[in-house]
């Protein structure tokens, strides 16, 4: 490896967010003891057979994970609320969205608890319908950002509106 490569880097956010230390989070300089801290992270989890934290956990100021297992053992989304406005950020909660959307109860072969994967995604459409928040994820349809409304025994995504911005 050239020894002018980083493995980390300041205002980097790569990796598992689980493992990730706190002042990569807040966008703060990071040094090898960033990495040492999500080695002790692994090394908790291999001792234990869990996270140091488990369920809601605030990150930062306005920023909290919120454990959604399902998908994975520790699956767990982040919502960010600032000024009256929220964001939940699914991560992997859902997959394939021209399906599960209509029909939540659908589950993929990549969840480890196919049960409680469908049991989180129900809940998280429900309440994003209900609430009207902002929600975003990797497998959403572009921009990746937009609401959830009902529509018949399911749910609709309707993505935020987008603009290109002019030079």
């Amino acid at each position: 490896m050239n020894s002018t490569m980083a493995l980390t880097g300041t205002g980097m956010a790569m990796g598992t967010p689980a493992y990730m230390p706190p002042e990569q989070w807040r966008g703060e300089p990071v040094d090898a003891r960033s990495d040492i801290y999500s080695l002790g992270i692994m090394m908790f989890e291999m001792l234990t057979g869990r996270l140091p934290f488990d369920g809601d956990t605030p990150l930062v100021p306005g920023v909290k994970a919120v454990a959604a297992r399902g998908h994975t053992a520790g699956h767990s989304v982040y919502v960010v609320e600032s000024k009256g406005q929220k964001l939940v950020l699914w991560g992997d909660l859902m997959h394939f969205a021209a399906v599960q959307f209509p029909r939540p109860q659908v589950t993929i072969a990549f969840d480890t608890d196919s049960k409680a994967a469908m049991a989180q995604r129900k809940k998280a459409f429900a309440q994003a319908a209900k609430e009207g928040y902002y929600v975003g994820a990797a497998h959403l349809p572009f921009p990746g950002l937009g609401h959830l409304r009902n529509e018949g025994k399911g749910y609709a995504f309707v993505p935020v509106d987008y603009t290109p911005v002019k030079n």
